[in-house]
């Protein structure tokens, strides 16, 4: 089983397992054996006798005056299309053009191109030019519409507009009309914002937690780890340990939650085998603390009944989790300083 050593502070410094050895592979023939079945699957693993315990990491929200620290934060600048460019195409339809396209528009002679259009050759060469062709016919069909929506623009600069470039409206919602000196300024002042590239900026939370947490997928608020723990196999002397990572930020975390959580929770129930839980908080200063633990299993109460279609219903799926469903929904709670994980019997999922 894993062990975590921490300081004073309670803060985890180290997890180890057994070995340590990391397997995440081995669990996948328990999925296939069984069909995705929690019944199955929990009855698998204590007919063989599996060690079996879970870790529940909340993350909280980056504390905002460290997105702008490079240690805690990566910030990627992109160019972004033109407003120009941007009506041009909406003007187009976005449409990009088919080869059967391409070659009407080279038989109509609409723009002088390269005749030999008609290779058909897969190879790379090849494919790349006629690439390269289609890039120039649309952004040739783009640059059409520019001269038309300068004129739009310039009209609709003869209105008052906010600081923001939306037209003001009077008391009957009708626009306000500028005088030709004034509509000019405005149009050389709001002229170079329309046409010139945009840009924007991306900011990407940088995680540094240790293995297995470090499988973090960013978009996930809370990830829940289901491991199991195996003798060794035959000659060799390594314990086996595959673990499966529920969360919320994609179908596939959703379908992992659900059908390992109603695994760990049947097996309680039924087979009198309990999974203990860890409760961690990756809090907002990127740091991985310990906040409690439980020798019976828990489950964060999201995510088990959406994706995973094999949920219980009724009393029996209320019973199943009397007590185990730890967390909460409220955006809030992620801005807390300390998470206390409380559960609550009245939870539902």
């Amino acid at each position: 089983m894993l062990k975590m050593i921490r300081n004073e502070n309670d803060r985890v410094l180290t997890i180890k397992f057994p070995d340590d050895r990391f397997i995440r592979s081995w669990g996948d023939r328990i999925l296939m054996d069984h069909d995705g079945k929690h019944e199955d699957l929990a009855l698998a693993i204590a007919e063989a006798g599996y060690e079996t315990y879970s870790v529940i990491v909340l993350c909280g929200h980056l504390r905002s005056e460290l997105y702008q620290d490079p240690m805690f934060c990566t910030r990627t600048s992109h160019h972004n299309l033109s407003r120009l460019e941007e009506d041009a195409r909406r003007e187009e339809g976005n449409h990009y053009y088919t080869d059967e396209e391409v070659q009407n528009i080279i038989d109509g002679n609409e723009l002088s191109l390269i005749k030999n259009w008609g290779d058909h050759d897969d190879s790379k060469e090849n494919l790349e030019f006629r690439m390269k062709i289609k890039d120039y016919i649309y952004a040739n069909k783009i640059y059409r519409h520019f001269p038309v929506l300068l004129e739009r623009f310039k009209e609709e600069c003869s209105y008052k507009v906010d600081e923001l470039g939306y037209c003001v409206e009077d008391e009957e919602g009708e626009p306000i009309p500028l005088s030709d000196d004034d509509a000019e300024k405005q149009y050389q002042q709001l002229l170079p914002g329309y046409i010139s590239p945009r840009t924007g900026m991306e900011a990407e939370r940088n995680y540094a937690m240790p293995a297995p947490f470090s499988h973090w997928d960013r978009r996930n608020h809370f990830q829940q780890f289901f491991f199991v723990e195996a003798p060794p196999e035959e000659g060799k002397k390594h314990r086996r340990i595959q673990v499966s990572i529920g969360g919320s930020g994609s179908s596939g975390s959703r379908q992992t939650q659900g059908l390992w959580a109603h695994a760990f929770a049947h097996q309680a129930k039924y087979y009198d085998v309990e999974a203990p839980t860890w409760f961690l908080v990756y809090n907002r200063d990127n740091e991985l603390m310990h906040v409690k633990e439980s020798s019976r299993f828990h489950a964060f109460n999201r995510e088990l009944g959406g994706n995973y279609q094999r949920g219980l219903r009724g009393d029996d799926k209320d019973e199943l989790f009397k007590g185990r469903l730890v967390g909460s929904t409220r955006s809030e709670d992620y801005e807390k300083e300390e998470f206390d994980f409380n559960v609550d019997d009245d939870n539902k999922y």
